[in-house]
């Protein structure tokens, strides 16, 4: 209602004679405040809409309270007029089933607590759906609780409205709230819901709008402003379940299908460019090669350091998971079929084996859908490494098989190097060491003719390991000291970690224990350093046995323990084996 309606209303009620209400806004709002000086008023300004309209209904006196609700945030009556704001969430589980049982009785909630508390969830925790669903079944014995929550998953939005009430439905209210949004707010509310994930960073929604970071962030403000949008962090944001609904339905009825469509390609291509840049700045000597990308429109997210592209993919990490589902499921499958392997370090870091493989699993399905022989090597080598981590050695080698019989064909140097490299990995696991070192060999001489100094020290670190499996120790010396002197030449400290790894175990072998500890204590400390949780924890289990061995049991036992508390934290399946390790110790004395 306009202002000067609602102070006609008002004064009409305080006893002023509809001849005496004042024709003009101001004139009208000093009689008001006149009339209420003496008193001790109540005056409740229900689902306002700007600060405007309140403005002229505030008394004059102290002595009375005003009580705003809105769907805005109407900062200007916070800043000027020392209104306090008081924001309501969802309402808790406890009171919206409270608020359930008031409606259909404690014996129909008692019969379907589960279904009761589906329906609390399908309505979001919002009182008018919780009440309008409730009132649907109140009065009809025979219609239960599980019947309106199938309802509610056909046609949730239809289902919240009142058959003889259309200004209390829950889509109502909801538009309310949209038609007063500027056209761009208004755009960018219909495009958000197009977001294949559960949360939406400020710079994923410029890249969904075709926008830039700087000019997103107001619009975001309107809309968590108008309570179409919840700032749940630091430039992170997610729509309430039912308005996401809302949200969608609209762009379905507002925004062509190819619209939608284009939308969610530009934004499923700015992750997987910003998920391809953030694997090179948590390992810039991967020896790996970026990807070539769309670069029109908006630009991918750069990283300043490896801590700031780790954060992201902490935060991203769900939606990267929604984005290369739907992608795969959507024919974007180039998308899908590279994604896994910007994944595959992170989940390297935390020893997410079954997980990398199901991931894997879907860039491989996407790869073969694709008339593009290099992909679908690449994936099949992403696949068989994820297979092999999980110690699926079979499997894995059928598909590093197939990958090496494919490079072989093309002979692109490139190629065939990682393919020599990923079977011996492969060979190696299963035991077959003369095998995977003639492919060692063979990467070695390609990986040195390609100037891959990462990859050459990895070739190098593993000839070492074999030769020590060997008991051939002053070869094996030899390849390790190599693979430490490039590695250090190229900064590499991950690698540099590795290595230490395989000179600890060397000098263990030779008997010098005090030297292995030194190598393992260096690699310890570097996994620590590159929150390689992974790597840390089982390098903590070597230095724990090594402890052991020169009888420092109980630091053994403190060094054990942590690794296993690692273990335990990042739910590594070798958890369970160092516990019993550690149950079959001789307590320390």
């Amino acid at each position: 209602m306009p202002p000067a309606q609602v102070l006609t209303g008002f004064l009409t009620a305080l006893g002023v004679s509809g001849t005496s209400v004042p024709q003009d806004l101001d004139a009208m709002a000093a009689l008001y405040r006149s009339l209420l000086a003496d008193r001790q008023v109540l005056v409740v300004l229900d689902n306002a809409a700007t600060a405007e309209q309140v403005r002229p209904l505030l008394p004059g006196s102290a002595r009375s309270l005003v009580l705003v609700t809105s769907r805005n945030r109407l900062p200007g009556l916070v800043a000027r007029d020392g209104a306090h704001r008081i924001t309501l969430g969802e309402l808790p589980s406890g009171s919206a089933l409270a608020l359930l049982q008031d409606i259909v009785g404690v014996a129909r909630i008692g019969a379907e607590h589960d279904a009761a508390h589906t329906l609390v969830h399908q309505c979001a925790g919002l009182p008018l759906a919780l009440r309008i669903a409730a009132e649907r079944i109140a009065d009809r014995p025979h219609r239960t609780i599980s019947d309106l929550t199938a309802d509610l998953v056909a046609r949730r939005l239809d289902t919240l409205a009142s058959p003889d009430d259309n200004g209390t439905a829950v889509r109502t209210v909801f538009t309310w709230s949209y038609e007063a949004l500027p056209l761009q707010a208004a755009k960018v509310f219909r495009r958000l819901s197009l977001h294949p994930g559960t949360t939406i960073s400020t710079h994923a929604a410029a890249a969904l709008t075709r926008t830039t970071a700087a000019e997103i962030r107001p619009v975001l403000d309107t809309l968590t402003g108008g309570h179409l949008l919840t700032e749940i962090g630091r430039d992170r944001f997610q729509f309430h379940d039912l308005v996401r609904e809302y949200a969608a339905e609209t762009a379905r009825a507002q925004d062509s299908a190819e619209d939608r469509a284009d939308c969610v390609r530009h934004l499923l291509g700015w992750y997987l460019h910003t998920a391809d840049l953030a694997r090179f700045a948590i390992y810039p000597q991967s020896g790996l090669t970026p990807f070539e990308h769309d670069n029109t429109g908006v630009d991918p997210l750069l990283f300043d350091d490896r801590d700031d592209a780790l954060a992201w993919h902490s935060d991203e990490h769900t939606n990267l998971l929604s984005v290369l589902t739907y992608a795969s499921n959507h024919g974007l499958h180039r998308i899908a079929a590279l994604l896994p392997s910007c994944l595959a370090i992170p989940y390297a870091l935390n020893g997410q084996w079954a997980a990398q493989v199901e991931i894997a699993a879907i860039a491989l399905r996407s790869a073969s859908q694709l008339n593009d022989e290099n992909t679908y090597v690449l994936a099949l080598t992403v696949c068989g490494e994820a297979l092999m981590n999980a110690n699926r050695l079979d499997e894995a080698l059928q598909h590093v098989q197939e990958a090496f019989d494919l490079a072989t064909r093309s002979q692109v140097p490139k190629d065939l190097a990682w393919a020599h490299h990923t079977i011996g990995l492969t060979l190696y696991k299963q035991g077959h060491t003369d095998r995977a070192a003639d492919h060692f060999r063979a990467a070695l001489a390609l990986f040195q003719d390609l100037h891959i100094p990462r990859a050459e020290g990895a070739a190098l670190g593993l000839l070492g390991e074999i030769c020590r499996q060997q008991k051939k120790f002053e070869e094996a010396g030899s390849y390790l000291v190599r693979a430490l002197e490039i590695s250090h030449d190229m900064g590499s400290l991950w690698n540099q970690a590795s290595v230490f790894h395989r000179l600890s175990q060397l000098s263990a072998d030779l008997g010098a224990l005090d030297e292995a500890v030194g190598h393992i204590q260096r690699s310890v400390q570097i996994y620590s350093n590159f929150r390689d949780f992974y790597g840390t924890a089982r390098t903590l289990w070597m230095l724990g046995d090594l402890l052991d061995r020169k009888g420092d049991h109980g630091r053994a036992a403190r060094v054990l323990a942590e690794a296993l508390a690692i273990f335990d934290g990042i739910h590594a399946p070798e958890a369970e084996e160092l516990r019993a390790v550690i149950a079959a110790r001789p307590p320390a004395t």
